[in-house]
């Protein structure tokens, strides 16, 4: 689908969101903007597949992926971007942790980067924000890299994420995904 992204939603227990996130995503006509979304259920147990099923039957852009065991947010990821048929993909978690304004505004920019890295919208988590202050730091002095918006939502080529794509298949894979484009000197520019 030439010009076209799909959004990847990875959930893992989550079927009290499921419709919360799709009612966001149409209410601001935002699923309008992406050629597929594709839900990866990672094993889930508590009806997660099933409402994902209502969802997919809802929405025409939507299907659903499932891992019958849980592998981790990095497996779904993963998972998604193979079933995706779109030129870009972009992942966003769940539970609507990030301002889809700047995807938005990013979709509809012309000159965009290969690779965006958004930021989380995180509530004020003083003692998180001190540990992660220095996990990034130490991290940027071992790696190199710029780490700090690592729990992110990516939006880049699907080809090459294929390319670069952690081998991690549970939460570290954003860290190992960031250290495989900076060796490959592919550039984030971070939102």
């Amino acid at each position: 689908m030439a010009g076209s992204i799909a959004l990847i939603v990875p959930a893992y227990n989550e079927s009290e969101l499921v419709r919360a996130f799709l009612d966001h995503l149409t209410k601001q006509d935002t699923h309008k903007r992406f050629a597929e979304i594709i839900f990866v259920d990672d094993g889930s147990q508590d009806g997660t597949w099933d409402q994902l099923q209502l969802a997919t039957m809802a929405l025409k852009s939507v299907r659903s992926v499932r891992h019958h065991v849980n592998r981790g947010r990095g497996a779904a990821i993963r998972t998604g971007a193979i079933e995706a048929s779109a030129d870009e993909i972009c992942w966003l978690p769940i539970d609507l942790s990030f301002d889809l304004s700047d995807l938005v505004r990013q979709i509809t920019r012309s000159n965009r980067p290969r690779v965006v890295l958004f930021r989380r919208v995180l509530r004020d988590e003083a003692a998180r924000d001190a540990v992660s202050f220095l996990a990034h730091a130490a991290f940027r002095l071992i790696f190199g890299c710029d780490v700090r918006h690592q729990s992110g939502l990516f939006l880049m080529r699907r080809s090459l994420f294929l390319e670069h794509m952690p081998i991690s298949q549970r939460a570290i894979a954003n860290l190992e995904f960031i250290v495989r484009l900076h060796r490959a000197t592919i550039s984030i520019e971070h939102i």
